[in-house]
């Protein structure tokens, strides 16, 4: 399914009606950020889910719990459940050696995976030829996705609700210096957390990111993206335009790319997405 067309939220539907018919369920994602998406949308449809992670265990008893893939690959012994379905959130992330992959994937009696990009080797190695697409042009002529469009190069604009993605510290923090209301937020740094909350609800106007908001952020008011780094991952080039891509009030996301390289990686992307 597309980025941006609701993957998860179809993810959790499928849980529900397993867990109906009285099933054990397992959701494995790649990061922290889209596990705790998960965890939300479980909570906000009724479900009572357990996190197993790191420190965190989940009880054998447990009938939904949600994970991350380096976990599972260390414990999933531990979740031999009978009627058992396991859903692979981002599942392009799902690359662990074949053995690997095989040894989790007894312990379940179903699998399903979901990615935007689902050609990559992660879903191809562990799916084989049992692959749907969701094609990203019937998404916008269904109003899954919103339409778009790739414009030409222009330094960002003060606005609200935008991402620009930098490649290195210095040049983030040179772009917060020309755009203001603006702040940024990388990895390992202490108040990421807190600027993006600020972000999301709408006390921020435009944020600056490296790896960060790539995956695990849904926010439907974000309709300008501006690409200022260089990709050659059809994978990172399609979840950086991604964060555009949910629909908001008919409006249609705009999409900056700087890099030749990247907008061509771009371009493929988005004629593999279909």
């Amino acid at each position: 399914m597309p980025t941006g067309s609701g993957k998860s939220y179809v993810a959790m539907c499928v849980v529900l009606e397993w867990l109906r018919m009285g099933g054990h369920a397992t959701i494995l994602a790649p990061s922290e950020e889209v596990i705790t998406q998960l965890q939300l949308l479980a909570l906000q449809l009724g479900l009572c889910p357990v996190i197993e992670k790191a420190e965190l265990r989940a009880s054998r008893f447990a009938r939904l719990v949600i994970g991350s893939f380096h976990t599972m690959w260390r414990r999933y012994e531990d979740h031999k459940k009978p009627r058992s379905l396991v859903i692979l959130d981002e599942c392009h992330h799902f690359n662990f050696d074949a053995p690997t992959n095989l040894k989790i994937a007894s312990i379940f009696d179903y699998a399903i995976g979901f990615s935007a990009t689902p050609w990559s080797n992660g879903c191809m190695d562990f799916f084989e030829n049992q692959v749907h697409v969701y094609p990203l042009s019937q998404a916008v002529v269904d109003g899954v996705c919103c339409g778009y469009a790739l414009c030409p190069w222009r330094e960002p604009t003060p606005g609200r609700y935008q991402v620009v993605y930098c490649s290195g510290l210095d040049e983030i923090q040179a772009m917060c210096g020309r755009i203001a209301p603006s702040d940024y937020a990388v990895y390992q740094q202490k108040h990421a957390r807190e600027t993006i909350s600020r972000f999301r609800f709408g006390a921020l106007g435009t944020i600056v990111v490296n790896r960060m908001l790539t995956e695990g952020f849904d926010q439907p008011q974000i309709k300008r993206v501006w690409i200022a780094r260089e990709t050659e991952s059809q994978i990172f080039a399609l979840q950086m335009a991604g964060r555009a891509l949910r629909p908001y009030q008919g409006q249609r996301a705009e999409i900056y790319v700087a890099s030749d390289t990247t907008y061509q990686t771009l371009q493929s992307a988005i004629t593999q997405a279909g």
